[in-house]
């Protein structure tokens, strides 16, 4: 009788277990926090001529502190000039090219940074400096990132966005007061997952637009080290509706974890909208895992409710029939004593 109360008890604690291990699993992915990128300027209101000063800050989590941070800036090139950009205090920059990107022609700055004993609250990260160049409404965007915790976990970087209007000397002071907006909708359709040996195609949809000019959309394929392994544009008209389908050739991206970062370029350089999207590029081949991937979750539950019912109606019957027997025994032992 003991054995068969430990057995059940072996069968609770495999339960508990498995429910646990499911607990655990689940809440690093809802309470994993990512950082919070803020930019911000002085002045959002300049001439042409004059100097920008754009800070960068990261705010990670108070409970998690943060210990490495890249960021993807990305600015107009037609309207700003980069100047120059620099880490901030005690940051220490990973100045290698596939974490260091300055991309002056299509308006791409990626910077990579340490600190040494990692940040618990809100922290200088870079300081961006530009020129403008031309006259306009100037988007400057975090474009996603990655921010690693001492676990060298990637918590992810939020995107973020600083929009600045750059006036010719010449115009009317009412200018300053008059927005131009687009309400452009930009979203990436496409499969989270591509076997190495597939080509892997993605629509970018974008919605009618009140003015009506050309644009051009162009997309960057980064690895984890961001390393740039493809590129790609189209130019389309702002008058209609638009889905735009682009295709990555197969064996183009090696095994591992990708970011598509996506950019609108207007004719008349006024705005710019910037989407992402991640993607895993799994070896040639598929194991019984990637092949049944969604099943994995209902044969778990499966399993459980098994684990559920046998304890429940299998092993109290058991349970019952050896108390029987035990009574039995005992009334058996009780009548030959006499």
């Amino acid at each position: 009788m003991n054995t068969l109360i430990f057995r059940k008890q072996i069968c609770f604690g495999k339960f508990i277990a498995a429910f646990l291990l499911f607990v655990v699993i689940n809440s690093q992915i809802v309470f994993s926090q990512s950082v919070q990128a803020d930019l911000s300027s002085e002045s959002k209101t300049i001439n042409i001529g004059d100097l920008i000063v754009v800070n960068l800050k990261v705010s990670p989590d108070a409970n998690s502190p943060i210990f490495t941070v890249m960021a993807n800036l990305v600015y107009d090139p037609s309207i700003l000039e980069l100047k120059d950009v620099t880490m901030s205090g005690e940051w220490m920059e990973v100045s290698q090219k596939p974490n260091a990107i300055t991309d002056t022609v299509n308006g791409l700055i990626t910077r990579t940074g340490g600190y040494p004993n990692g940040i618990l609250g809100k922290a200088d990260f870079v300081t961006y400096k530009f020129k403008a160049n031309k006259a306009g409404d100037a988007n400057i965007l975090i474009a996603g990132g990655r921010a690693y915790n001492e676990s060298n976990n990637d918590q992810g970087l939020t995107n973020a966005s600083l929009k600045l209007r750059i006036l010719d000397d010449e115009l009317s002071e009412n200018i300053k007061g008059v927005e131009n907006v687009f309400n452009l909708n930009l979203k990436i359709n496409g499969n989270s997952a591509v076997y190495k040996q597939d080509s892997y195609s993605l629509d970018l949809f974008s919605k009618k637009q009140d003015v009506n000019q050309l644009a051009m959309t162009k997309i960057w394929v980064f690895n984890e080290d961001a390393k740039l392994y493809h590129e790609d544009e189209r130019i389309w008209n702002t008058g209609v509706d638009n889905a735009l389908h682009f295709v990555i050739p197969a064996n183009t991206l090696d095994e591992g974890n990708y970011r598509i970062i996506a950019k609108v370029r207007y004719e008349n350089g006024l705005e710019e909208t910037v989407a992402e999207k991640s993607i895993g590029v799994l070896s040639n081949g598929q194991t019984w895992f990637t092949q049944n991937r969604p099943l994995f979750w209902p044969i778990f539950f499966v399993i459980i409710l098994v684990s559920i019912v046998h304890h429940v109606f299998v092993e109290r019957e058991v349970y019952r029939k050896l108390q029987i027997l035990n009574k039995t025994l005992k009334k058996t032992k009780k009548n030959s004593s006499y």
